[in-house]
């Protein structure tokens, strides 16, 4: 299809017009020729036009450059205009004009921008995530040897006696810090699942005073929790990092005074696709709403209505319930809010279950031999003195080239690995043992969920994250010796 072409005088009136042009504006002939843009173009624009037409005229090069038009259906376009100067025998002066209509490559090259930048933002966090999962590491050593001695010293101290409150606030703060690194790996995506029986209204009412504070000044958090819910089997870091998204994309949508309502319920016919019996959260909001193309697209990965949005915020969310068998449905009107219901399949079973901790879990079948690898020295003591007092015979190696120099004829029963260690990474360091000791079990530790692992090998691996306390380092280490390699 040919370009609209058009010839102006000084006056800015049209001298010819082709028929292309004619089509573009939805104008006649007769009433364009020998007038200005008046029948075709606003106010606006007319000035914009005569501004650069009289560059041209004055002799001044004119730039390409895009403008918008509105064409006879309403429709705006962007267009890019080349005009040049010409003259005729008697020497005046015309301006003659070809426009290129861009609209769809400006749309796209718009996106592509907003893609960069929205990928730009995606890699700062990944960054910042990187290293928030490095201090959350570092961090679950510490808190392991602390959250882990407060707990043997517990077991030592006598009822009544004057230091053990002083021990159990030492173990609450603990316990605290590990919630603080939980939310760090959450962050930062890096968090070894620990999938357990979890009370949602504990899991929300533990996160409020940080979601109040994440949310604008002028947006109030409520909450409408019933008296009793079912429990379900979930990584309650996972399920922070659903409140979390979903509250405060909640209080973004506000523009102004507004408030952001969670609501959790028995769902015992299920909903999202699942099942009943369920838990259901609703998470909705006053705000501005979401029209169809917004709804069809807040699932995809840098996607976001914000202009300083990383559009990973719901991208998460829907892989964090997928991971734990969850569903959601999200209603949402132009002008009247929106509203985001989770369902979580309610866990079997009524209460939560408790952890055996009996004498036989606790000794030792026999005196087996226990191989124990870490690099932090204070964790490692603190590994070793919980199977000794359990009845274990220990090595320590601080890392994997001291374990397989210390590895002497006897062999090992077991061990107990860091994943993270220098010269020789934990995984490696287990298969240059198993090449002497095919039958070594294993169980591996650390602070965060490591690709480390993935790459290993075996398709089930034991692993124990930190931090954690004596009890279930013995439990876990004589179910890993009671099991067939």
């Amino acid at each position: 299809m040919a370009d609209p072409v058009f010839v102006k005088d000084r006056r800015h009136r049209v001298l010819f017009a082709n028929a292309a042009f004619l089509r573009f504006i939805g104008g006649p002939r007769e009433r364009i020729l020998g007038c200005d843009e008046r029948h075709y173009a606003s106010p606006e624009q007319r000035k914009i036009f005569h501004r650069r037409d009289n560059l041209v005229f004055a002799g001044k090069r004119d730039e390409a450059r895009e403008e918008l038009m509105t064409d006879a259906h309403g429709v705006t376009h962007v267009i890019v205009t080349r005009k040049t100067l010409c003259r005729d025998a008697a020497g005046r002066a015309y301006l003659v004009g070809v426009i290129r209509d861009v609209t769809a490559q400006s749309a796209a090259a718009a996106q592509a921008k907003h893609n960069l930048e929205a990928l730009r933002r995606a890699q700062k966090l990944e960054t910042i995530g990187r290293l928030a999962a490095g201090v959350a590491h570092d961090f679950n050593n510490m808190l392991t040897a602390i959250i882990g001695s407060a707990n043997l010293a517990l077991e030592a101290l006598p009822e009544g006696h004057a230091a053990r409150e002083e021990v159990l606030e030492l173990r609450r703060v603990g316990e605290r810090a590990a919630s603080l690194t939980r939310g760090l790996l959450s962050f930062s995506r890096r968090a070894a699942a620990r999938p357990r029986r979890a009370d949602l209204r504990e899991i929300f009412n533990g996160m409020r005073p940080m979601l109040q504070r994440l949310l604008p000044s002028r947006v109030s958090l409520q909450a409408a929790l019933p008296e009793t819910l079912p429990p379900v089997r979930l990584d309650p870091g996972r399920a922070e990092q659903v409140f979390l998204n979903l509250v405060v994309n909640a209080g973004d949508a506000i523009g102004g005074v507004g408030r952001v309502l969670v609501e959790l319920a028995d769902a015992p016919r299920g909903g999202g696709g699942l099942p009943g019996p369920c838990v259901l959260l609703t998470v909705s909001d006053n705000g501005e709403g979401m029209d169809a193309g917004t709804k069809a697209a807040m699932f995809e990965p840098l996607f976001s209505t914000k202009p300083q949005g990383a559009g990973l915020g719901l991208a998460s969310v829907r892989d964090a319930l997928r991971a734990d068998g969850g569903a959601l449905e999200v209603d949402s009107t132009p002008g009247r809010g929106t509203r985001v219901r989770v369902f979580w399949p309610a866990a079997d079973g009524c209460g939560r279950a408790a952890v055996r901790r009996d004498d036989s879990m606790r000794r030792a079948a026999r005196r087996a031999r226990v191989l124990v690898i870490e690099d932090d020295e204070a964790v490692r003591r603190f590994v070793v003195r919980c199977l000794a007092r359990a009845g274990y015979e220990t090595v320590e190696a601080e890392d994997g080239v001291s374990a397989i120099e210390r590895a002497d004829r006897r062999g090992f029963d077991a061990a107990v690995v860091d994943v993270v260690l220098p010269r020789l990474q934990g995984p490696q360091a287990v298969e240059r043992l198993r090449e002497r000791w095919p039958r070594l079990k294993v169980l591996f530790v650390s602070g965060q969920a490591s690709p480390a692992l993935a790459r290993g090998g075996a398709p089930k691996v034991d692993f124990l994250p930190k931090p954690f306390d004596a009890a279930l380092l013995t439990e876990r280490v004589a179910a890993l010796l009671r099991s067939r390699v």
